[in-house]
């Protein structure tokens, strides 16, 4: 019953019982949950002769409440300079469609039941859960550089991850070629510990941080911008914190195959999900270099960042005329 609940509230199915509505505005993220492999596999590859797929799998809950993975577009026009992918699949160890709302929860939780991964496992050396895990092999039709562009989001940050107090609920994302971990900060995973600054500016965006790999870090907290007159969370996003976008540079040798599993999972508990958005429309250059997606014009993200910064000065209006607000908040046993 648990479980089901916490599905039903990440569904926004009984929101209405424990909040306050935000005022409706834009979504300029979309997200399309979607357990269709080959659907994913466009998204990322986006017809691109320069690869031949293979062998794509897909392990990811998708039901009446939600679906665990999909795909995203609008990245770039969810405030603060955007999320930096514009476009591509969402993996998550929760529910794809809880992320394109304005943060109005410090906890977000789909509690999914299904067993993790064990090379998520290793990564942090304990246990994980609710696992989301994609895998395919590629072969390059050209010798030259592949480049894979994400960023990690979790609602872990900020009540955890410090560098005086590493957690337990470690959440982690990993992206393995030939079997290999390729999704590094410094000398450690993608992960909650190792990519935090700490709990200095939980509630106060304007605090100095330290931490792990601070400098890949964005804090997004649901508190800090939940009290009149403080401050709008920066990002039009439902996850408490969120990476920089990070890079994974691959060297191509025309007709090598290649195995990719790209994985995200809780780790301990299946309290407060995580999520990695990976841009797609890859491609391999010759010259070593990979251009960016045609369709990110900067014109277009001017535009996108203006409408952000109109819509979210008129949530801050509405917000300033409220007196009161509660939210649900997900304990952990």
């Amino acid at each position: 019953m648990k479980a089901l609940f916490s599905r039903l509230v990440a569904a926004g199915l009984v929101t209405s019982m424990f909040c306050v509505l935000t005022p409706a505005r834009a979504a300029l993220l979309s997200v399309t949950g979607t357990s269709d492999v080959n659907t994913l596999m466009a998204a990322l590859f986006s017809g691109s002769s320069d690869f031949l797929i293979s062998g794509a799998a897909l392990i990811g809950v998708d039901d009446q409440l939600g679906t665990q993975q999909g795909t995203f577009s609008g990245g770039n026009g969810i405030g603060s300079g955007g999320l930096g992918v514009d476009s591509g699949i969402i993996m998550t160890s929760g529910f794809a469609e809880s992320a394109a709302v304005v943060n109005n929860s410090g906890s977000t939780t789909a509690e999914l039941g299904t067993v993790g991964d064990t090379n998520l496992d290793a990564l942090v050396g304990g246990l994980t859960v609710d696992a989301n895990v994609l895998t395919f092999q590629f072969k390059p039709t050209k010798s030259g550089v592949l480049r894979f562009r994400f960023v990690f989001a979790s609602e872990e940050y900020n009540e955890v991850g410090d560098p005086g107090d590493p957690t337990e609920f470690d959440d982690v994302f990993g992206l393995f070629v030939d079997g290999v971990n390729k999704a590094t900060a410094g000398a450690g995973p993608v992960s909650i510990n190792n990519i935090n600054c700490g709990y200095g500016s939980r509630d106060d965006l304007t605090l100095p941080n330290t931490g792990p790999n601070c400098n890949l870090f964005r804090n997004n907290n649901f508190s800090a911008g939940n009290t009149p007159p403080d401050p709008l969370p920066p990002y039009d996003l439902q996850y408490d914190g969120l990476t920089t976008v990070l890079s994974v540079t691959l060297d191509l040798n025309e007709g090598q195959t290649y195995a990719v599993k790209l994985a995200i999972a809780d780790r301990q508990d299946r309290a407060t999900d995580s999520a990695v958005f990976i841009e797609g429309a890859f491609r391999a250059d010759g010259n070593g270099t990979v251009p960016e997606p045609a369709s990110t014009s900067l014109a277009a993200i001017a535009l996108l960042s203006l409408a952000a910064a109109l819509n979210r000065g008129r949530l801050r209006a509405a917000r300033q005329r409220q007196s009161a607000r509660t939210s649900f908040s997900h304990p952990r046993s």
